[in-house]
């Protein structure tokens, strides 16, 4: 948790001194650069991270697990990336400098499973001493660049390159401690894919949304506006890590004790720590926007009372959301993760298409809003399985 909220402080400080630095029009165009790179990520599949935990916990084989899922979320990247370059090049738009600098965080998601590897073998203190050693590094680089350039591509390429070697790092402690041989086993790779199916479909549904609302804002509103909701976003995943986080370490408890009496007692105490977090960060949330953003960031980030509140009630919702996805991997309810990012999809549609006028930073937050809402209470709140989920 200490590791987690290291990394939410540096990145907010960073997303602070680069959103001032740059204003809202040139953070505006940062951010849809990355907006681009996380579309490309999100074939990275991150819905079958969740499984991996699951998946570590009933097979002795890790190495074999390991590689498994390397080889189901590289290729995607690989092909979709190769599609993309090849498109931008025979359009004759000629590649953007600052989309290749955020390619390393695209490549780093092929990766970010590792991450939950070594929570589940905890290995807590080599977790903190590669996340400090690496965050600062990569703040004495900032700095650096906060001094002496004012190129946008090498801001880009800081981000990137911290995400990198993390997900690096994470990986080579990780294979040091199982042992890894690089040869691909079908069968747990068809294991994978028939569980995670699901998860990878509902990933790339969840992973398009926040991107194409960011990309409909910029065709919208001007880039002013394309700044304020990227920050909004970015504060909003960073008060997420600790949803991630503490989500992941409650995550062995479960596993341990699924199918037992005292699973049912472990799930309440998950619950009530779910709404604790999940009632904190909406407040924090608040807070900071209402009453602190417009000091930190300049006054070209001002945001409205009802502003502040979508985008409170947004981290809450996303808070539940997370922490049922990892009740419906221990309950093995795939489809039903699958099923309801389909569900809320309807929703956003909805909002998008009524707003399509003026998708501005109100509605594109109402938008979200629609899609984590239908997500994590209207859905689940219809099957008796999913049900218990949050209540």
């Amino acid at each position: 948790m200490l590791e987690r909220y290291v990394k939410v402080a540096s990145g907010a400080v960073y997303v602070l001194f680069l959103a001032r630095y740059l204003g809202p029009e040139d953070y505006g165009a940062y951010s849809a650069g990355l907006a681009v790179a996380g579309l490309l990520g999100v074939f990275a599949l991150a819905g079958v991270d969740g499984l991996f935990q699951k998946k570590i916990s009933i097979s002795k084989e890790k190495s074999d697990i390991f590689f498994s899922f390397f080889l189901i979320k590289l290729v995607p990247v690989l092909v979709t990336t190769s599609f993309y370059f090849l498109y931008v090049l025979y359009s004759g738009e000629g590649v953007d400098l600052l989309i290749v600098c955020f390619l390393p965080f695209t490549i780093s998601l092929v990766l970010s499973f590792s991450y939950q590897g070594l929570l589940y073998e905890e290995k807590y203190k080599e977790i903190i001493k590669i996340s400090f050693s690496i965050i600062a590094i990569s703040n004495i680089f900032r700095v650096f660049l906060f001094f002496f350039s004012e190129k946008i591509e090498l801001y880009a390429l800081a981000y990137s390159m911290e995400a990198l070697l993390l997900t690096v790092v994470y990986s080579v402690v990780f294979i040091r401690q199982v042992g890894i041989v690089c040869t691909p086993n079908y069968t747990v790779l068809k294991s994978i894919f028939k569980d995670g199916f699901p998860l990878i479909i509902s990933t790339l549904i969840i992973g398009s949304v926040s991107k194409v609302t960011l990309l409909k804002v910029e065709q919208s509103s001007s880039l002013e506006v394309v700044g304020q909701f990227a920050l909004s976003m970015r504060v909003v995943e960073a008060a997420l890590l600790l949803a991630v986080a503490s989500s992941m370490i409650g995550l062995k408890a479960l596993l341990s004790n699924y199918g037992t009496d005292k699973y049912f007692s472990q799930k309440r105490l998950y619950i009530r720590n779910m709404y604790a977090l999940s009632f904190f960060s909406m407040l924090l949330t608040f807070i900071f926007f209402f009453f602190i953003s417009s000091f930190i960031f300049g006054t070209g980030y001002v945001y409205s009372y009802k502003n502040c509140l979508l985008i409170s009630f947004l981290v809450f919702f996303n808070f539940i959301a997370i922490y049922n996805g990892r009740l419906l991997v221990v309950e093995e309810l795939y489809k039903f993760a699958f099923f309801r990012s389909l569900f809320s999809l309807v929703f956003f549609f909805i909002f998008v298409v009524y707003f399509n006028e003026s998708f501005n930073l109100e509605e594109a937050l109402l938008a979200l809003l629609a899609f984590w809402f239908s997500s994590s209470f209207i859905f689940m709140s219809i099957f008796k399985k999913t049900r218990r989920m949050f209540f």
